[in-house]
Formats: C-alpha cells, sequence, structure tokens
C-alpha cells in the first residue's frame, strides 16, 4: 500500500487524539476530497473490543462536542463491534480487526489518498 502525506484539518487530528487516548490503534485516513466522494475523510479507526470501540467513539463524538459540532448519524454503538460515526465531511469507522479484515472497507477507495497514523 502507498501512504500518501496530506494535510489533516485540525478538528480531524483533534478527534485522532481522542481515540489514541482510548488505545485505538491501525488508524487509517482515507482522503474522498479528490475522488468526489460523500465525505471529504473516511477515518478506519481498530478497537480492541465491543467495550473499547463505544469507549473510541464516545471520545470522538465528546470532541465534536465540545467543538459544538454533533453527528448527522451515529450506528452500531449497542452492539459496539462495528460503530460509524457520520460528521457530514468526516466519517469514522471503528472497529474489531475480524469485522474489519471482513468487510475490508478501505479497499472500496483504492485511489483515495491515504495517511497511516502513528500508535504514539
Amino acid at each position: 500500500m502507498t501512504t500518501l502525506q496530506f494535510a489533516l484539518p485540525i478538528r480531524l487530528q483533534g478527534a485522532i487524539k481522542a481515540a489514541q487516548s482510548k488505545k485505538s490503534f491501525q488508524i487509517r485516513v482515507l482522503n474522498l476530497g479528490p475522488l468526489q466522494g460523500f465525505a471529504d475523510f473516511m477515518i478506519f479507526l481498530g478497537g480492541g473490543s465491543d467495550r473499547q470501540n463505544r469507549a473510541i467513539a464516545e471520545a470522538i463524538t465528546e470532541h465534536f462536542k465540545n467543538l459544538g459540532e454533533y453527528p448527522l448519524a451515529i450506528e452500531g454503538m449497542e452492539e459496539g463491534n462495528w460503530v460509524a460515526l457520520d460528521f457530514g465531511d468526516l466519517v469514522f469507522h471503528v472497529m474489531n480487526e475480524d469485522i474489519r479484515r471482513f468487510y475490508a472497507l478501505e479497499n472500496l477507495w483504492k485511489d483515495a489518498p491515504k495517511i497511516e497514523i502513528s500508535e504514539e
């Protein structure tokens, strides 16, 4: 996989830091803007359990709430194995490794510029 560098919006950087505070891993950001996608960025985040996925999703939601933004939609919070957060231009997928591997959504946008976020 080729990893390209591009500028991340400040509010997305904050959301990633919030997710990292809950030990999210394998964070990958796809820039859909050049592809005329339905969102500017699609963000995939790994969590080790349903409980951790919910905590990651809650941390991201809280980050945006502090900015005065609220999700357009939240799906999967009850089950927790795959939580989707739609903020319009930013769409987050917090997934267990098995679910992420099975659906391989990141492969749907193979031509999208992408960046791997280090696990710091």
